[in-house]
């Protein structure tokens, strides 16, 4: 039933419901999807930061100016984005038409690609600085743990890069493919396929967030186990203590005193 109103016919309830649909399809899903991503990747790299700066003596600096280069392009990249844009505005998504895209959408992809190339980066760039740290650290214990630990969490950090990496670069290809070559694969008035193909490239990304998650719970338990296992090492304990400055000697390729080990 269509009711008449003083501008003109108003919309039935089913499209209404149609139109509500199709806006929280494009609009609120694209929306919360991006930024959420964005945000939950600020926030894992901040977390990983603040985790192993404590054993990050000398390159410390470098850890934390690549958080705050990360913040600073995000602040930057939304503000290019929606500069004199209305809310009213439909917000594009991957599957929209070149002419709807408008540009938009790539930088948004270009963005994401480029600050999970730049993390996987400087990730590889610390891993290698630590195994030299590690190589270098064998008269000393507890520099050797903690280049060990450096070396697992910044492992960690620069496969979830990668596999963000690969989902934003697979998302924007078949994106763009689906822009070129949507009419030869589904029929354009069959929304049941395309909405699908849709959801699927919006929601591909979910993948990194779940990784992500299971990256920093990894992250937390090997450093845990890996400080108690320093901490029991380290012990105060006559013995333990022996052991330690046993090897601290041999390591650094000084012979020991006699004198001291037969007391």
């Amino acid at each position: 039933m269509v009711f008449e109103g003083e501008y003109g016919p108003l919309l039935t309830s089913s499209q209404v419901d149609l139109e509500t649909c199709e806006e929280i399809g494009t609009n609120v899903v694209t929306y919360v999807w991006y930024r959420l991503l964005q945000i939950v990747w600020v926030i894992v790299a901040a977390v990983s930061t603040l985790n192993i700066s404590r054993v990050y003596f000398t390159y410390i600096k470098s850890s934390k100016l690549h958080v705050n280069i990360q913040v600073l392009s995000a602040i930057l990249v939304e503000y290019l984005l929606y500069y004199g844009a209305s809310f009213d505005e439909l917000h594009i998504s991957t599957t929209h038409t070149a002419y709807e895209v408008t540009g938009r959408i790539n930088i948004i992809l270009l963005f994401n690609i480029c600050s999970s190339a730049f993390t996987m980066a400087t990730m590889i760039g610390l891993l290698l600085m630590n195994i030299r740290r590690k190589r270098f650290a064998i008269g000393v214990i507890s520099h050797r743990f903690q280049a060990e630990e450096n070396i697992v969490t910044t492992n960690f950090i620069a496969r979830i890069a990668f596999v963000q990496l690969i989902a934003f670069c697979v998302q924007s290809l078949c994106g763009l493919l689906l822009r070129i070559y949507g009419s030869y694969i589904y029929d354009v008035n069959n929304r049941p396929i395309g909405n699908s193909l849709r959801l699927l490239l919006q929601v591909m990304p979910l993948f990194t967030l779940i990784m992500s998650i299971v990256v920093a719970t990894t992250m937390r338990s090997i450093a845990e186990k890996r400080r108690s296992k320093l901490h029991n090492l380290m012990c105060t304990t006559n013995d333990i203590e022996y052991n330690v400055k046993f090897l601290q000697d041999q390591w650094s390729r000084i012979e020991p005193k006699s004198k001291n080990y037969l007391k």
